[in-house]
């Protein structure tokens, strides 16, 4: 079973609601964007 951290949750709660772009989620998480990027590609 997949554990997902807080983090990728948010992530991928901020995406599918289409709302915020990649840039607002690397502002609202203080991530880079390969950290972000990172954090989608680890299952």
């Amino acid at each position: 079973m997949v554990r997902y951290s807080p983090t990728r949750k948010l992530i991928l709660a901020a995406l599918s609601d289409n709302k915020l772009s990649l840039r607002d989620i690397v502002k609202a998480t203080k991530l880079t964007g390969s950290a972000i990027n990172n954090a989608l590609l680890l299952c």
